[in-house]
């Protein structure tokens, strides 16, 4: 390459990017960490309230209590998580209804969950 060298550039892993979001949230003080948090669980049909001993999510068959603000977040992360499995099975159950036999509804379903797929990459949840 006609003596030029190439020069590296370090990319960052998802651990380190999580790492530094981290640092970042760390630095934001309890109460907008709080209301943040609260603006997620009222997005996912729950709520945040603060007791004695820490903080509770109440919701439709979602009862969880949380000792600290890092607990809380990891809760609607897993909560989310189980939302899109759900979802997921939804999607497949219903494509699979019109199927012939099972190899038809395997196909109908790989093609009902490819599109849930994409639309879960666009949003950012995959």
């Amino acid at each position: 390459m006609n003596g030029a060298s190439i020069i590296a550039r370090p990319v960052k892993t998802v651990a380190q990017l999580e790492a530094e979001l981290a640092e970042v949230d760390d630095q934001l003080d309890d109460r907008k960490r709080l209301a943040s948090l609260q603006a997620r669980a009222a997005l996912a049909g729950l709520e945040l309230t603060e007791s004695s001993t820490g903080f509770n999510l109440v919701g439709h068959r979602v009862r969880r209590h949380c000792g600290d603000l890092a607990s809380v977040a990891r809760a609607l992360g897993e909560i989310g998580e189980v939302s899109l499995v759900c979802v997921a099975q939804a999607v497949a159950a219903q494509a699979m209804r019109t199927a012939q036999d099972h190899h038809d509804g395997f196909i109908k379903a790989k093609a009902a969950l490819a599109a849930l797929q994409s639309l879960a990459i666009e949003g950012g949840a995959a």
